[in-house]
């Protein structure tokens, strides 16, 4: 998948906004130094953490190209509320303008994607989904079911940083 990341300083998008590029892999080697020799990337930093979904027992929130993440982080919960778009014609962007938030455009081999998240950090997983963005995920998806998420989770997730390219 590769990802561009885009700042939301201004209305609307730039080429001066983007902000890095991201190639992830599945790992088919048995572990991560085993693929780093085999493809050259040297290694820089892993990251182990859990991850929840919010979701409710009809998958209303994936029907509606919707995800609500919650990564346990050191004692707070950083929380994603993620919208899928088919392209970037009708982005919310006077919506997120000036709040933690950011724009994506994903590939995965032919199939794209634009995806925008409005984040939020909580002291407790109680709290975790914060009512702006509860407000923002009503206002573009009509999703009202509050009341019907469940916590799904926790899932072990690693993420790992390699240097810009191969040796």
């Amino acid at each position: 998948m590769t990802t561009l990341a885009s700042s939301l300083e201004s209305v609307t998008p730039s080429i001066d906004a983007i902000k890095k590029t991201e190639v992830q892999w599945a790992l088919c080697e048995s572990s991560v130094s085993q693929f780093a020799r085999k493809t050259g990337f040297p290694l820089k930093s892993s990251e182990k953490r859990q991850v929840y979904f919010l979701e409710t027992t009809n998958m209303d929130l994936f029907a509606l190209k919707t995800v609500l993440r919650i990564r346990d982080a050191d004692r707070t919960f950083q929380t994603s509320a993620k919208i899928n778009f088919v392209d970037d014609s009708n982005l919310p962007w006077q919506e997120l303008r000036g709040k933690d938030s950011k724009c994506e455009w994903d590939r995965y081999g032919s199939f794209q994607k634009v995806g925008c998240s409005l984040n939020h950090e909580a002291t407790a997983l109680t709290s975790a989904l914060s009512r702006e963005q509860q407000s923002y995920v009503q206002t573009i998806t009509g999703f009202n079911a509050w009341k019907d998420l469940r916590l799904l989770g926790p899932a072990n997730d690693e993420e790992w940083t390699w240097e810009q390219g191969p040796t």
